[in-house]
C-alpha cells in the first residue's frame, strides 16, 4: 500500500476520511477547530505487561508492512510502564495556525528513591561516626528538586594503650543535616528530524551542615558548652565543636557523589533518554517517535520541546514529570491532524483491551458496528477480514450472527494482508512489492486471492500479499 500513513495507527479507511475533512477545512477558513481546544488523553496506556507486549508486536507489524526500520529504545519495557498520561491538546495559535501539544507524564517514584538512596549514603564510619536518615524530597520551582536528610552520630575520643589494645569514650553527639539540590533545563538541541529538543541536567549541589551538638551531654550553644569547647582546644583535632570542616566529611561526600552519578541517569531513565558526556541525548527516543508518526500520520508537524510546559507536576513531595513538545499546525489541516491524534489514542487504549463478541441485531450492518465500536464505519473491511468474511458474505449477514470484535491494534496492519487505499490498483502493489517481477507478482496474487477479480478491486479491499 502506498501513501504516508495507511500502515499504522490510522488504517486505510482513515485516509479517505482525512482527505475529505482536510479538503472541507481548506475550503472553510472561517471555521476555527482549534478554538474548541480539543484534548485526548490515554491514562496508563502501557502500565501492564500485556499492553507493552501488544505495543511491541504492533510496532513489528508496522515496520514490516511499511518497509522501514522502527527501533524501539532499549529501556522501553521498563520506562513505558511509568507513563501515566500520553496525550494531545490543540489550542489557538496565530491567525493561520494552531498549537498542537504532545505531552507524556512520567511517574518518578523510582527516580525519587534513587535520590533518597544517594542522600542516605552520606555517612562517616570509624572512631567518630554519623549517618543520614529520614530523607525528604520536594520540588523547588518548576524544575528543581531539593532532598534533605537528618544527620546523627557520636563524637568519640579514641587511642591506643602503650601496652597494646585500643581505648575510646563518647565525647558528644553529632547532629545536623545534608541538603542536595538538583534539577534540569531544556534546550532545543540539534538532534535533527521532526522532533527537536533535549533535557539538560543541572549539577548536584551538596550542602552538609553537621556539627557536634553536645559535649558530655551539655549543649554546645550553652555558656558551659562554649566554655568546654574553649577548654578542649582545637575543635578540628579533638571534638569538632561547632561546624565540622568539609575535609572531615570527605568519606561521606565521596559516598554521596558515587550515588549521585547513578541518580543523574535517572532523569534519562524517566524519559527514554541516554546519559552521554554530561548531556541528556534524546536522539533515540525522538527518532522512535518520528518513525511511528511518519508511518501513520497524514501530516508531519515539526515538534519542539516546550520550555515552559516541560516541568515537574503535582504534589511537591510526590511529583510527576511532564515532557511536552509543541508544534505549529496550519488551520486547514487541523482536523486531519486531530483525526490522526484520535486514532493514535484509541489505538493506545486498545493495547490493554481483549477481544469481545457481539450478536448482530435487527437492522445492524458491519458498517454500523464498525462505526460504533471503532469510531469510523470505514473499518468494516478490516472487521470483515478479522471475521473471515469476504465481500459477498457481507450482504448475507443475519440477525443473531456473532461478530468478533478484536482490539483496534489487531485490525491493521495484519501480517501478509494489504488493504487497498483509494485509487490503488493491483499493478501499483506489484510495482511496489516486486518491481522486477510484476507479471509473476500478478499471477501469485491470483493464486493467493481466489474469487477476487483483480482487474476490478475496490478501495479498502483486503489483498493477501504474495
Amino acid at each position: 500500500m502506498s501513501g504516508l500513513y495507511l500502515r499504522g495507527f490510522a488504517c486505510a479507511c482513515v485516509c479517505l476520511m482525512l482527505s475529505l475533512e482536510a479538503n472541507a477545512q481548506a475550503n472553510d477558513t472561517s471555521s476555527d477547530f482549534c478554538g474548541s481546544r480539543p484534548e485526548r488523553l490515554a491514562i496508563d496506556p502501557l502500565a501492564s505487561l500485556s499492553a507493552r507486549n501488544n505495543f511491541l508486536d504492533y510496532v513489528d507489524r508496522l515496520a514490516l508492512q511499511s518497509g522501514q526500520e522502527i527501533r524501539v529504545p532499549e529501556d522501553f519495557m521498563t520506562v513505558s510502564r511509568e507513563v501515566s498520561v500520553w496525550g494531545y491538546r490543540l489550542e489557538p495559535g496565530s491567525a493561520t495556525h494552531c498549537k498542537l501539544y504532545f505531552v507524556q507524564r512520567y511517574r518518578l517514584a523510582d527516580f525519587l528513591n534513587e535520590i533518597r538512596r544517594a542522600v542516605s549514603a552520606f555517612r562517616r564510619e570509624g572512631c567518630s561516626f554519623f549517618s543520614t536518615r529520614n530523607v525528604s524530597i520536594r520540588t523547588s520551582g518548576a524544575r528543581g528538586i531539593v532532598a534533605t536528610g537528618s544527620v546523627s552520630g557520636t563524637q568519640r575520643h579514641c587511642g591506643k594503650w602503650p601496652w597494646g589494645g585500643e581505648w575510646n569514650y563518647d565525647v558528644g553527639s553529632i547532629g545536623g543535616s545534608v541538603t542536595v539540590r538538583t534539577g534540569f533545563d531544556t534546550a532545543i538541541g540539534t538532534t535533527g528530524g521532526r522532533f527537536q529538543g533535549e533535557i539538560v541536567p543541572q549539577d548536584f549541589d551538596i550542602q552538609p551542615n553537621v556539627q557536634v551538638e553536645s559535649i558530655f551531654g551539655i549543649d554546645t550553644d550553652s555558656v558551659v558548652g562554649q566554655f568546654l569547647g574553649a577548654v578542649v582546644g582545637d575543635p578540628v583535632s579533638t571534638f569538632f565543636v561547632g561546624p565540622i570542616p568539609t575535609a572531615v566529611l570527605s568519606d561521606g561526600m565521596n559516598k554521596i557523589n558515587e550515588s549521585v552519578r547513578g541518580v543523574q541517569r535517572a532523569f534519562g531513565d524517566a524519559n527514554f533518554l541516554d546519559w552521554t558526556e554530561g548531556i541528556f541525548s534524546i536522539e533515540d527516543y525522538l527518532k522512535f517517535q518520528q518513525d511511528i508518526k511518519s508511518a501513520v500520520w497524514s501530516y508531519q508537524p515539526l515538534f519542539y520541546i516546550s520550555d515552559s510546559l516541560t516541568r515537574f507536576y503535582g504534589p511537591s513531595d510526590n511529583p510527576s514529570l511532564d515532557v511536552v513538545f509543541e508544534a505549529s499546525v496550519p488551520k486547514f489541516v487541523a482536523r486531519a491532524v486531530w483525526a490522526d491524534v484520535s486514532t493514535e489514542i484509541d489505538l493506545l487504549e486498545s493495547f490493554s483491551e481483549d477481544e469481545r463478541v457481539r450478536t448482530l441485531m435487527a437492522g445492524e450492518t458491519l458498517w454500523s458496528i464498525a462505526e460504533e465500536e471503532y469510531g469510523s464505519a470505514f473499518y468494516y473491511p478490516m472487521l470483515a477480514h478479522a471475521n473471515g468474511w469476504d465481500y459477498d458474505s457481507l450482504t448475507r449477514l443475519e440477525e443473531g450472527q456473532v461478530v468478533r470484535l478484536p482490539p483496534m491494534h489487531e485490525l491493521s496492519p495484519r501480517e501478509g494482508v494489504d488493504f487497498l487505499s483509494p485509487g490503488e490498483t493491483i499493478f501499483d502493489l506489484c510495482a511496489e512489492w516486486m518491481p522486477k517481477q510484476k507479471l509473476e507478482c500478478y499471477e501469485l496474487l491470483k493464486s493467493k486471492n481466489p474469487g477476487i477479480e483483480l482487474s476490478r478491486v475496490y478501495a479498502l479491499q483486503p489483498i493477501i500479499k504474495p
